[in-house]
């Protein structure tokens, strides 16, 4: 884990994931490298930001609540484990 300005960025060899949090909006918005074509896109939860984002990951998580937590996990396993 290294902690930047911004963000927080988790590494394995290579970064898998970068986590901003948001404490006024009350959310957690995660970048992770899962390819947004391979899985079924949940509005309001993931976003494909392959062309509009620099940095780890092409797949955006949203995360809001413990039940987003649950559902992002596997997201963040899959990442670990392609790093």
């Amino acid at each position: 884990m290294k902690t930047l300005k911004h963000y927080i960025v988790f590494k394995r060899l290579k970064n898998f994931a970068s986590v901003k949090v948001h404490p006024v909006a009350r959310k957690i918005t995660a970048f992770v490298k899962v390819d947004p074509k391979s899985i079924e896109l949940r509005p309001g939860f993931m976003r494909d930001v392959t062309v509009r984002h620099y940095g780890t990951g092409d797949l955006e998580l949203t995360i809001t609540s413990d039940a987003d937590l649950e559902t992002a996990k596997p997201f963040f396993i899959k990442s670990y484990e392609a790093s």
